[in-house]
């Protein structure tokens, strides 16, 4: 593989011919192909084969077992084939067509910045659109209007959001993200049916197929009333699909179905492709071996995405577990008389379908498959009758009995052993040192250390984490461009699919767990699942859990919130009743973090807004100052106290400050040293920050107490600056899609610092560095525009003597000489390099 790669990138592609980048291309594919072959790669041989203009001939691209050696060799193929097409991509543009640059690559940076595209809000976009939505707007109804009021509008059904691909076309009133995941889903869905059903890769695009996930049940039965005659008995229902509009329906997962809204999702999509590819002659439901139909939908709720892989057939899916018990508990049917039961005495008796369809299309290599789907498509066209299965399988139900069952409770540990734990942890350890790896090779050093931290954690022997934190080195973010985060971006791709895998295969565990009556072991292991995905849906549903409003309860708590209510001193009660005395500081909300703990009675969603911004803080402080990525937990949280109003505040204060006065006037927010709290008031009218610069603020005043706890009074000693001077620089922290960034110039403190340099307005270094609290007034941007000096200047090259610096001073022992002996200089000298950084600084 690597001789043709060679041999490519050694062409220079500007006075290419397009059939020649297309000869080429195909040449290099078959090549490719021959590789997957050799690698048992059966799929991807498929594939690589259609897009070089050939015909996948051969076996099947079924898809009966998934080993991690297997998917090895999957990921080297992934490797090489990403390469070749970024050559090709490459060459096209050279060529002048970046079209076919993307088609083969669609998120080929230069490709698309040829098209006068840029990357906002995770998709690649005109760069016209990116300035709108840098202003905080986003489009709808041929406007662009500010983002809230578009989010506002995009929560109704009438106006909610939209995507498409060449299979599917999914709205939902969720939210952005919400509406591309159920994409994912049922583009991965549709993969996974047409190779196991028809052994094809790539089927031809059709007319999308309409997918509506509706945001609340009140939704979902107003659209029943709207376009389905009420929707009868589908309105106690979870999701499913009608062939009278041809359109998967979601809602809300009711109380008691047991599974999570993954697996209906999955189910009725499943549904779907099958009605558009068997489109029915007759009434399902209404004929006998309606069990097929339900059978084949449940087994495709298995549908798993691993690093672009799709798999299915999980042993340990739910739907199997749950038909073992049943089977153990003589609560399963004959299969002489199940296999004719039609829509109305199938209901109940899903799981046993699901096992069912799994031993017909999975058992012994599938020796089975062929039959089964030729009984498969009477039955999908609506045009079983009493012999159809006996005519295609040429046996008769009931001669499966007694394999089926042996099936169904053998080939998978009752308990899943230490054993299978133990080689789950190695596996989650060489993702994530892998993952760190990949991260370590487009820069991203914070990233990579903490892969491999986890890693360590997993499996401390493993050798690739241990020696890439060796050579880690600080993980400080000196600069972030958009190349970089491009790469970033692709990373968390990359990541998210590996943590799904992974998460899957912890759920996996659980339910194997679950089904031996290992309560406590299933629980330990959904834990392990949610620290690679707090999402999982299958090990949510496993505990009982849905989520509600962003958060994941108890489905007897979703189901009261769902009423109204909320809970308040043991009780539920009327939600507005429950705002109501949260609205008073004695039954504020409470929320808390790895770190902080806020109360707050102006709202919940302030409280966990406040804590957002703290949270964030203290993971750039401590990345920054620290050198620390992910620090632990803190027993005891820092608390943060957010007061709706000024005479909130001050009540506070006389209580336990002893005074009004111990609230500063006019002032949004400050910072207790002797009880580590940080208070918030309403914001002046006039402020050039936003409350989210004090929270940030403040909240890194506690942090540098937390790290360097005080033995004087700072405030009372020269360096004071620096003090305030790096609580104003992270004013200046920002996630950027999960990424904490600091010291972006345009930030407010900055600019206005920057504006006073230009304009001659600094103080001499010689004296600015001697201020106390009392002597720095109101020069808190030139303290900012100091620090940021320090910590940036020269690729960071002052940054160690600062921290060192910084630590005298927060500790409350800085005197005059404490400046040239952590610098080994004096101020004055660092004058001349500072305006001038100053100055430029934008």
């Amino acid at each position: 593989m690597k001789r043709h790669l060679w041999l490519l990138l050694a062409i220079s592609a500007s006075a290419e011919d397009a059939a020649a980048i297309r000869r080429d291309l195909a040449r290099e594919r078959v090549a490719l192909a021959e590789e997957c072959d050799k690698d048992g790669l059966v799929e991807e041989a498929a594939r690589e084969r259609l897009a070089a203009g050939g015909s996948a001939t051969g076996a099947p691209p079924y898809v009966l077992d998934w080993s991690d050696d297997l998917h090895a060799k999957y990921l080297t193929y992934v490797k090489r084939r990403d390469a070749l097409l970024d050559v090709f991509a490459r060459r096209w543009l050279d060529a002048g067509d970046p079209e076919s640059a993307l088609f083969l690559r669609p998120d080929f940076a230069p490709a698309r910045e040829k098209l006068g595209e840029v990357l906002a809000g995770g998709a690649w976009v005109p760069r016209a659109d990116a300035d709108r939505m840098l202003e905080d707007l986003l489009p709808i109804g041929g406007k662009w209007l500010p983002a809230d009021e578009v989010r506002r509008r995009r929560a109704t059904w009438a106006e909610a959001w939209e995507v498409r691909d060449g299979r599917f076309l999914v709205r939902s009133n969720r939210s952005p993200e919400s509406v591309r995941a159920v994409l994912e889903l049922a583009a991965a869905v549709h993969t996974a049916v047409y190779r196991e059903l028809c052994g094809r890769v790539d089927p031809p695009p059709r007319k999308p197929l309409p997918v509506y996930d509706f945001a609340t049940r009140a939704d979902f039965l107003a659209h029943l009333d709207a376009a389905h005659d009420g929707g009868g008995t589908h309105r106690d229902s979870p999701g499913f699909f009608s062939s009278a509009d041809g359109a998967s329906h979601f809602a809300p997962l009711g109380a008691g179905t047991g599974f999570a809204d993954v697996d209906v999702a999955r189910h009725e999509i499943a549904h779907q492709v099958c009605d558009a590819i068997w489109p029915p002659e007759g009434m399902l439901a209404e004929r006998p071996h309606f069990w097929a139909w339900e059978g084949v939908a449940g087994f495709f709720e298995s549908v798993q995405v691993r690093d672009g892989k799709v798999l299915v057939g999980s042993r340990y899916h739910p739907r199997l577990a749950v038909a073992l018990r049943a089977l153990q508990d003589g609560r399963t049917l004959p299969l002489e008389e199940f296999v004719l039961l039609d829509g109305d005495r199938i209901r109940g008796r899903y799981n046993q379908a699901a096992a069912l369809a799994h031993f017909f299309l999975m058992a012994d290599r599938a020796k089975h498959r062929a039959a089964f789907l030729r009984y498969f498509d009477v039955v999908a066209r609506g045009k079983a009758e009493k012999e159809t299965f006996s005519k295609a399988f040429g046996r008769e139900p009931g001669e499966f009995q007694e394999a089926w069952e042996a099936w169904v409770k053998g080939d998978r540990p009752a308990v899943p052993a230490a054993a299978d734990e133990a080689a789950l942890r190695k596996a989650a350890a060489r993702a994530r040192a892998a993952l760190g790896q990949a991260a370590w090779g487009d820069g991203l050093v914070e990233e990579a250390i903490r892969e491999w931290q986890l890693a360590l954690r997993d499996d401390p022997a493993n050798a690739e984490a241990s020696g890439g934190l060796s050579k880690s080195g600080k993980p400080w973010v000196l600069a972030w461009d958009e190349g970089t985060h491009a790469k970033y971006k692709a990373w968390l791709e990359k990541r998210k699919r590996a943590y799904a895998d992974l998460a899957g295969r912890w759920a996996a565990l659980a339910a194997g767990r679950d089904a031996a009556g290992d309560r406590d072991g299933a629980w330990a292991a959904c834990q392990e699942a949610f620290a690679f995905d707090p999402d999982c849906a299958e090990a949510r549903a496993r505990l009982g859990e849905k989520k509600f409003e962003g958060a994941w309860v108890p489905e007897e708590e979703a189901v009261r919130r769902g009423k109204g209510l909320l809970p308040i001193g043991g009780e539920w009660l009327p939600a507005d009743e429950v705002r109501r005395r949260r609205s008073k500081w004695d039954e504020a909300w409470e929320v808390e973090g790895p770190h902080y703990r806020v109360r707050s009675n102006r709202s919940l969603a302030s409280a966990r807004g406040v804590l957002a911004r703290a949270e964030d803080a203290h993971a750039a402080f401590s990345r920054e100052i620290l050198g620390v990525v992910d620090p632990p937990p803190l027993p005891k949280k820092m608390p943060v106290l957010d007061f709706a109003t000024l005479e909130d505040l001050q009540e506070h204060c006389r209580r336990e400050h002893g005074g009004e006065g111990a609230a500063p006037k006019n002032v949004p927010g400050f910072f207790t040293p002797g009880e580590g709290a940080a208070h918030f008031g309403p914001l002046p009218e006039g402020s050039v920050l936003s409350r989210d610069d004090v929270v940030r603020h403040e909240c890194t005043h506690q942090a540098s107490d937390s790290a360097f706890p005080a033995k004087g009074w700072m405030n009372v000693r020269p360096g004071f600056w620096a003090w305030e001077g790096l609580a104003s620089y992270f004013e200046s922290v920002e996630s950027r899609q999960g990424k904490i960034l600091a010291g972006d110039p345009s930030h407010v403190r900055f600019a206005l610092g920057a504006k006073e340099a230009r304009e001659g307005k600094l103080k001499p270094l010689a004296q600015f560095v001697l201020t106390t609290q009392e002597t720095l007034a109101h020069d808190y941007q030139q303290a900012a525009v100091l620090a940021h000096f320090f910590l940036h200047a020269g690729g960071g090259k002052y940054r160690e003597r600062f921290i060192a610096y910084f630590e005298v001073v927060a500790r409350g022992e800085s005197d005059k000489g404490t400046f040239e002996k952590e610098f080994g200089k004096g101020p004055a000298e660092f004058e001349e390099e500072f305006s001038r950084y100053a100055r430029e600084l934008k």
